[in-house]
């Protein structure tokens, strides 16, 4: 075996100085050892990752892995949050949308124009138009041409 192999477990008396790049214990001046001495106690090196790793590069790792999983959970929470969102039936926020109309026209006494409509309700024309249009077609509602403006008049009662 070679001498990187080993580790000094024990020396008596202890060295002035000691190099591990040079693997060398030294004493200076003159010394007077007595019988046996200097004692120099060997032992074969073994291979444990933790006392090899530097704590800074294990603190590292550890760090990595755990943003890791967090980011995995991150994403997948992400993920069902989008799948619940696409997942949602259109025809709920319609309705909605519908009831909030109904109610405006009876509170205003069954007929409002477009406009005012478009303005209460936060919508862009087209979403007021189209929305409308269809509860028209299904005869909640019927829509007069005055001048350049539409009236809508509400022609049915909803509970």
């Amino acid at each position: 075996m070679k001498s990187a192999d080993y580790d000094v477990e024990f020396v008596y008396p202890l060295p002035d100085e000691t190099e591990k790049a040079d693997r060398a214990l030294m004493w200076y001046g003159p010394k007077n050892f007595g019988a046996g001495e200097p004692i120099i106690l060997l032992k074969t090196k073994e291979f444990d990752l933790f006392k090899n790793l530097d704590a800074k590069l294990l603190i590292s790792i550890i760090i990595i892995v755990c943003l890791s999983v967090v980011c995995l959970w991150l994403y997948i929470e992400k993920r069902k949050y989008s799948v619940e969102q696409v997942s949602k039936p259109l025809k709920v926020q319609i309705e909605s949308d519908e009831e909030n109309v109904i109610g405006m026209l009876k509170e205003a006494g069954g007929s409002m124009f477009q406009s005012v409509i478009t303005k209460k309700c936060e919508f862009s024309k087209s979403k007021t138009s189209e929305l409308l249009k269809s509860m028209e077609e299904r005869g909640i509602i019927k829509r007069k041409k005055k001048g350049r403006e539409k009236l809508v008049v509400l022609i049915a009662e909803r509970e």
